[in-house]
């Protein structure tokens, strides 16, 4: 079961199973960030090696913006990644491909779920990083709203 540090200074930490064969489709920004304070909380980064809340990969796909958690599509991630969970994105459409070998597109909440992360944790994340990082660019457009 996942939960937090006691102390609200510090990051929350949370342990995440990467999931072999489904990909996670925020179909909004405020849903795209949630997920990304949750991956960083993890300490899942971007194959880039930069923190899941430093960039707005939603941006490019809006809804239909899809992301893997450490799915090794063929042997050369495995020599990419090592042990490492790498975060990647896509639209729909670069996944729809791997659909015939099982993958699955689904929700942030599905994906909370399967993690056993409950709303409580998820929102004691969210105010975490409102307060220790409220210009973070995952939260994109609604971050302007906000300020």
């Amino acid at each position: 079961m996942n939960t937090l540090n006691k102390k609200f200074t510090q990051k929350p930490t949370l342990k995440l199973t990467p999931l072999k064969y489904n990909v996670i489709n925020p179909k909004s920004q405020m849903a795209y960030d949630t997920l990304m304070q949750v991956c960083e909380c993890s300490k899942w980064v971007w194959l880039d090696g930069s923190f899941p809340t430093e960039v707005n990969k939603f941006n490019f796909f809006k809804k239909e913006t899809c992301i893997d958690m450490g799915i090794r599509f063929d042997p050369i991630d495995d020599i990419l990644m090592g042990k490492n969970v790498y975060l990647r994105f896509g639209d729909k459409e670069d996944y729809n491909f791997y659909k015939e070998r099982g993958l699955r597109i689904i929700s942030p909440s599905e994906f909370y779920k399967i993690q056993n992360l409950k709303p409580k944790i998820i929102k004691k994340i969210n105010k975490w990083f409102d307060k220790y990082s409220p210009d973070r660019e995952s939260k994109g457009e609604y971050k302007l709203l906000n300020s």
